[in-house]
């Protein structure tokens, strides 16, 4: 299982500490974690289905989210062509404009 916590027990996680979840694709259906404000997705789901599934760990209960997707040029491709489907907005960054984020 590539699942893993990254600095403590999710359940020992307080929200001044905050916690890293690994998991993967096919572990996270059904996963709900509390205040989880951000969801990085290395690579491209498998489908709209499954992205829907990786996102929506985030923005609960009326909840704002973010959703960070890392992938290669012509995987952003697939992931726009899904915006109408999902009624969400991608948008593509230059390593430049990632770097200022870390800034912040």
């Amino acid at each position: 299982d590539a699942s893993g916590l990254v600095d403590g027990d999710v359940d020992d996680a307080t929200n001044d500490e905050g916690y890293l979840y690994v998991t993967g694709e096919d572990s996270v259906r059904g996963l709900h974690l509390d205040n989880l404000d951000t969801v990085i997705c290395v690579g491209r789901p498998r489908g709209p289905d499954e992205y829907t599934h990786i996102a929506g760990r985030t923005g609960r209960a009326g909840n704002k989210g973010t959703v960070i997707n890392v992938v290669g040029y012509e995987q952003a491709n697939a992931l726009t062509s899904w915006e109408s489907m999902l009624d969400v907005s991608f948008y593509p960054l230059e390593e430049d404009e990632v770097s200022e984020l870390s800034d912040r």
